[in-house]
């Protein structure tokens, strides 16, 4: 599977379980292998989420990151 198809199997939910997306700490681990993967658009949108989570700054240092390219 790419990025693509772990965010989709990620958000998958039932009435018993949660999507795994729920999670501010999946979210962050996502967009970390979406970042790997050079699929930047799906990083950024991940990370853009954590913003009031508490991983907010790490998200802030990898969007800075991804905006200047490095």
């Amino acid at each position: 599977f790419g990025p693509t198809g772990i965010k989709e199997m990620a958000q998958f939910r039932t009435e018993k379980l949660p999507a795994l997306l729920d999670s501010p700490g999946n979210k962050l681990a996502l967009a970390q292998y979406a970042m790997c993967a050079n699929y930047l658009p799906m990083a950024r949108e991940l990370l853009q989420q954590l913003e009031g989570t508490q991983f907010e700054g790490q998200a802030a240092e990898y969007l800075r990151q991804i905006n200047e390219g490095n």
